[in-house]
């Protein structure tokens, strides 16, 4: 082997370690780019579950809140029904015990 082609094989050697070196970088950044892109697309992926699940939770709880509402409204009514109703028994017993007084003097009176 002579002096050149010793010197070419060494050159070309030193050109083919540099090139597979950057070429070995590239796809690094590439692969880590792709992972980065990943985890970027999870994040916002998990970002937005969150966001519809408060949502969600949000939409429930005024939903809940709206029916326990109605529900509210709904016993007050039955309670207010219910509280005539002993009002006016009240006062046919005071009519009663009234007419029931007037009954026992006109009989006190005519005996």
């Amino acid at each position: 082997m002579d002096l050149q082609t010793l010197g070419f094989a060494l050159f070309s050697l030193i050109v083919g370690l540099t090139v597979g070196y950057f070429v070995r970088q590239n796809i690094a950044k590439k692969k880590l780019s792709t992972a980065e892109g990943q985890v970027a697309s999870l994040l916002e992926e998990a970002k937005k579950k969150a966001e519809d699940t408060e949502k969600k939770a949000k939409e429930e709880a005024a939903l809940l809140l709206e029916n326990a509402k109605k529900e509210e409204k709904l016993r007050e009514e039955k309670l207010h029904v219910k509280e005539e109703r002993i009002d006016k028994r009240e006062e046919q017993a005071e009519s009663l015990y009234q007419q029931n007084g007037k009954r026992e003097k006109t009989a006190a009176f005519q005996s």
